[in-house]
């Protein structure tokens, strides 16, 4: 990905932030890009405190027995993102217009699971992680009948050993005060609450 140095992202909170609200990923074979997916994925830590990456496909979906001979994925998670006019820099006859996004790239070890009970806990832990947020109090049924079911129609997957690549595009070049006025025009929203986060970054 063309990255100059002052939009690399490299803060794992905001990496890790931006994974968590814009979670459906473009999914693609390293190295192959014939085929492509679009799953919902969970970024989680394991038992060594590692950054894992949880999702799961339909079994039908031949996109996975490609993975799983290649072993190797990698995951596109588009953030916030939209157009920045010049109109709202100070004149000068040079402005032109430019798009602003944010964006993070994982590549890793693919992992099918397989083991049922892993597969149950790995799952609720998904749906719980997601059911949150509307407060449904709803659960993922995980006795063994339930889970056997569930293994029929899916494939669940880790990606593991992840390698994180971040460009926030956040006009870094700007001029402070140029900067802070694209942010009140861009109002009450995700792409101006993105670049507030990126202040604290110094840019060269």
């Amino acid at each position: 990905m063309y990255s100059p140095g002052y939009y690399k992202e490299e803060r794992f909170d905001l990496i890790q932030q931006l994974i968590s609200e814009y979670s459906f990923a473009t999914v693609l074979t390293e190295g192959n890009t014939d085929l492509i997916s679009h799953l919902p994925a969970q970024l989680v830590m394991n038992e060594s405190g590692r950054p894992e990456l949880l999702s799961h496909c339909a079994r039908a979906n031949p996109h996975w027995q490609d993975l799983k001979r290649v072993g190797r994925a990698k995951l596109l998670f588009h953030g916030p993102h939209g157009y920045i006019s010049p109109a709202w820099y100070p004149p000068k006859k040079d402005n032109v217009p430019t798009w602003n996004y944010a964006v993070v790239h994982v590549k890793g070890n693919f992992e099918i699971v397989e083991e049922p009970s892993a597969v149950g806990d790995l799952m609720s832990r998904f749906v719980n992680h997601f059911e949150t947020a509307y407060e449904t109090g709803w659960e993922l049924p995980v006795h063994e009948n339930a889970i056997t079911q569930l293994m029929k129609g899916i494939v669940v997957f880790k990606v593991t050993g992840l390698e994180f690549e971040a460009k926030f595009k956040l006009s870094q070049k700007l001029e402070v005060s140029t900067r802070e006025g694209v942010i009140q025009s861009l109002g009450d929203s995700e792409l101006a609450d993105y670049m507030k986060k990126t202040r604290s970054k110094e840019s060269p």
